[in-house]
């Protein structure tokens, strides 16, 4: 996992640490917690396919 604009890799304990805390602290529901992280993951993946030589497919639609 990434730290937010470190660039540096956390390990396991720490993005446990860094979900109980954002579910603890700030509130944040886990299942909106994992949605918002799934979102984020799926964007990032459509960018980066979208810059493949001729276009890739994610499900049937075209990025």
């Amino acid at each position: 996992m990434i730290a937010p604009a470190s660039g540096e890799l956390w390990t396991a304990e720490q993005a446990a640490a860094a979900d109980r805390h954002t579910i603890e602290v700030l509130g944040i529901p886990s299942p909106v917690l994992m949605e918002r992280a799934a979102l984020c993951v799926s964007a990032e993946v459509e960018a980066l396919l979208a810059t493949l030589e001729g276009g890739a497919s994610v499900l049937g639609k075209s990025v």
